[in-house]
């Protein structure tokens, strides 16, 4: 097979980083494999110049000519970021996953819980402290038999300040593994699990409770969020209310 060096020129001068990235390693060379052509092959082959393609290589050429594009095309639309969208107990609509947000943080809670009850006061304050540094507070209710008028009025009695879910299907329960309430995930614009646990070590065992806590887990982890570095501690034993599992 003989090319033309213009030909050759061409085809070198189109083989641009951008989209060698988009297609991937293996793609592009297969791709480019048959487009290129080694510097060392002859240009002319016993001093007569023969046609550049046989009918078939030119019916292949075409052919992979208008297949790259719709390559590119799908391989930009993957690219493209996932939504988790859900209703509050209000029925607004809110996306789990916004690009808006530095962090998404889903409080799991249940409404008869002790425990989870006993940290309305701190998830307010936690709220408050960096809702304004773009990270955005849910309060997830786990509870496969919980109504939504439950729901509702037991936000209002503890007034949390953020918006409130209803998870009876237990979808985001299962999506972050989370076990007990109250059990903190913390999600990045992508959908990743950042930090997944205790909100604080103030419960160091089931009848074991601190008047204080020593240790702030859920803020360490905003903290090192909002700040762009990593969670020094992104998993934590949280203490608690059992979410059922067999639903």
């Amino acid at each position: 097979m003989v090319f033309s060096a213009q030909f050759i020129r061409n085809r070198r001068a189109s083989s641009s980083p951008l989209t060698r990235g988009r297609l991937g390693g293996g793609l592009w060379r297969a791709a480019v494999l048959i487009q290129q052509t080694p510097p060392d092959l002859p240009l002319v082959r016993g001093g007569v110049k023969p046609p550049l393609f046989s009918q078939p290589e030119r019916l292949f050429r075409l052919l992979l000519r208008l297949l790259i594009p719709l390559l590119l095309l799908a391989s930009g639309v993957s690219a493209h970021a996932e939504t988790l969208v859900v209703k509050d107990i209000n029925g607004a609509s809110h996306n789990l996953l916004s690009q808006k947000a530095k962090a998404t943080v889903l409080i799991f809670i249940a409404h008869d819980c002790p425990i989870s009850n006993g940290y309305a006061p701190e998830i307010n304050r936690l709220c408050a402290a960096y809702a304004p540094q773009q990270v955005t507070f849910y309060v997830v209710y786990a509870e496969p038999d919980l109504t939504l008028a439950q729901a509702k009025t037991h936000a209002k009695d503890y007034g949390y300040k953020c918006a409130a879910l209803l998870d009876t299907g237990l979808r985001l329960a299962k999506r972050t593994q989370v076990e007990v309430t109250p059990e903190v995930a913390v999600l990045s614009p992508q959908g990743k699990v950042w930090y997944r646990g205790r909100i604080d070590n103030r419960y160091a065992g089931y009848g074991k409770m601190r008047l204080q806590p020593t240790q702030r887990d859920l803020q360490a982890a905003l903290e090192a969020v909002v700040k762009g570095k990593l969670i020094a501690h992104p998993i934590t034993k949280a203490i608690g209310c059992f979410i059922p599992t067999s639903h």
